[in-house]
C-alpha cells in the first residue's frame, strides 16, 4: 500500500479484488523499524472489526524487526567479503571461493587457475606522494581488474599490495594470457591522474592451474606466490607460471 507507506499510518480500505468476499476490507500497517520504514504489511480483514488495534501494531513490530536483522545480517555479511579500500573480495572469501571452485573442478573434472600478483615498488608511492595517494592507486588497480576480468572471475586484494584472481573454467596457457592481458593493462595506465599526477606502476604475477600446482587452496596460493617471487627476483614487471608440482 504506497500510501501507507507515504503516509506513515495504518490504513483500512474496501478490497477490489473481485475473489474477497463483499464486506472485508484490507488492512495496511506500515513496518518500522528503529524509526525506518521497512516495508508495509497487508492483511485483509472483517469490514466490522474496528479500527488497526495493539496486535496488528505488534505484529508487525516483530514483522519489521526481522527484516531489519535480515537486511543488517545480509550487509555484515558483505562487509565480511569486500575489502574496504578497494571493494574487491578479500583474503577470507577467497579461501572460501577457491575450495568452492576446486570442490566443482574436482568433481567436473573441469580448469582452474589462480593468478598472484604484486605491485611492483608500490612503497615509492607512499614515499613520494604520501599513503593516502598510495590507498587511492589500490583502489584503481581494483577498478582496472574489474574492467579487465571476465565476470567469473573473482577478483581479491589478498592484502597489502598483493592481489589474487581465481579463474574459473582457465587452462594453464589461458591463465598465462589473462596475466599479460592484466599486466599490459597495468603498464598502459597511469595511476592518480585525477590527483594531478601521473604514476606509472607495473606488477610481477605468478600463475598457478589445477591440479598440476596445488589441489587445495593452501597449495594453489602458495604456488602461485612462489611462481611470481621468481618473477620479482629476475627483475619484475613478467609473467611465471607455477612449476608444475605440488608444494
Amino acid at each position: 500500500d504506497l500510501l501507507c507507506a507515504k503516509v506513515g499510518d495504518p490504513r483500512l480500505d474496501p478490497v477490489a479484488d473481485p475473489q474477497v468476499r463483499t464486506g472485508e476490507v484490507l488492512l495496511a500497517v506500515p513496518l518500522r523499524a528503529h524509526g525506518d520504514l521497512v516495508g508495509v504489511m497487508s492483511v485483509v480483514r472483517q469490514a466490522d472489526a474496528g479500527e488497526p488495534g495493539l496486535h496488528a501494531r505488534a505484529l508487525a513490530d516483530l514483522v519489521a524487526a526481522a527484516l531489519a536483522n535480515a537486511r543488517a545480517f545480509e550487509r555484515v555479511r558483505e562487509l565480511a567479503s569486500e575489502d574496504e579500500h578497494t571493494g574487491l573480495y578479500n583474503a577470507r572469501h577467497l579461501r572460501r571461493a577457491l575450495a568452492a571452485e576446486l570442490g566443482r573442478a574436482t568433481r567436473f573434472r573441469r580448469p582452474l587457475s589462480l593468478l598472484f600478483f604484486d605491485l611492483d615498488h608500490f612503497k615509492r608511492v607512499n614515499d613520494a606522494h604520501g599513503h593516502q595517494a598510495g590507498s587511492a592507486l589500490l583502489q584503481e588497480v581494483g577498478d582496472l581488474m574489474r574492467a579487465t576480468l571476465r565476470a567469473m572471475d573473482v577478483p581479491v586484494r589478498y592484502g597489502g599490495d598483493e592481489f589474487v584472481v581465481i579463474l574459473p573454467e582457465t587452462g594453464a596457457d589461458q591463465a598465462s594470457a589473462a596475466g599479460e592481458r592484466l599486466r599490459a593493462a597495468m603498464r598502459a595506465r597511469r595511476f592518480l591522474a585525477s590527483g594531478g599526477l601521473s604514476v606509472q606502476m607495473t606488477a610481477s604475477f605468478g600463475a598457478a592451474t589445477f591440479p598440476d600446482d596445488g589441489v587445495t587452496p593452501e597449495a594453489m596460493i602458495r604456488s602461485a606466490d612462489l611462481a611470481m617471487y621468481r618473477v620479482k627476483a629476475e627483475g619484475r614487471d613478467g609473467l611465471a607460471a607455477a612449476a608444475g608440482r605440488f608444494v
